[in-house]
């Protein structure tokens, strides 16, 4: 059992976990936030996967459905302020890293905790479509709006997935490669590195070009790492600060094995 800390609510969340084919998770307490007025961090549920041979992934989260205000009025055209409506869906709490990217691949990795980069839209997808035949699931890349509502963590109109307070400290960005996964603390829903370390590709229906997420360790300004930051590369990009990571998809709000 791994339990994660949110330090700016002053709180511990015990997280559960669940092997594939016996899903079981605890609840997580509903908790309101202190400061810069009075906001909540909505109710997720850790679960993990594992089958055979298949390297465990860690925790996937399940991010609460709902309408959500997506954008900023401070961000470009593309970027405005808009309600939009998700269903729930389960989120892996990292970025892929290349130990579990070379699972796919047949290969092995030197950097085997960092987030699995240089990786290009086509092959992000091409992971998730093995993935989802080794467990039986339906997993993909995450839209922009399913991407946002967990970026978030449940935090109302916030800059960041931990609030208002710069990146300085809290995310990988500036520096001169990614860092190991988790090695920054959570959001309120239990992610990491939602801002910073990599790009992450988010799924797209242009023939070309692809819109990533979360800024990137390469990053020098801190509005690079907004969560509500759109940045299109072409489908082929495949450079050191470009990654992914995968949601699964589930039926009234309980996964199934």
């Amino acid at each position: 059992m791994r339990k994660i800390y949110v330090i700016a609510a002053c709180a511990a969340f015990c997280l559960g976990f669940a092997s594939y084919g016996n899903f079981q998770a605890l609840e997580i307490l509903r908790e309101k936030l202190p400061s810069l007025g009075t906001f909540r961090a909505e109710t997720s549920k850790p679960w993990n996967f594992q089958k055979g041979g298949l390297p465990n992934l860690g925790s996937f989260v399940e991010i609460p459905g709902g309408t959500f205000s997506m954008g900023s009025r401070e961000g470009r055209e593309c970027e405005q302020s808009r309600d939009v409506t998700v269903e729930p869906f389960l989120m892996l709490d990292h970025e892929v890293t290349g130990e579990e990217y070379a699972e796919c691949a047949g290969t092995s990795s030197s950097k085997k905790k960092r987030p699995a980069a240089s990786v290009s839209y086509s092959e992000a997808v091409g992971y998730c479509e093995w993935l989802s035949q080794e467990c039986g699931r339906r997993v993909r890349l995450p839209t922009e709006e399913e991407w946002e509502r967990a970026a978030r963590g449940g935090i109302r109109k916030a800059r960041y997935p931990w609030g208002w307070n710069p990146p300085e400290g809290r995310a990988c960005f500036d520096v001169s490669e990614a860092a190991d996964v988790r090695s920054y603390d959570a959001n309120p829903y239990g992610l990491y590195d939602m801002s910073g370390s990599v790009f992450e590709w988010c799924a797209s229906s242009d023939v070309s070009n692809a819109i990533a997420r979360g800024g990137a360790w390469s990053e020098r300004q801190p509005e690079m790492l907004t969560v509500f930051r759109r940045t299109k590369f072409p489908k082929d990009y495949a450079d050191a600060d470009v990654g992914f990571r995968v949601v699964v998809e589930i039926e009234n709000n309980l996964p199934t094995p």
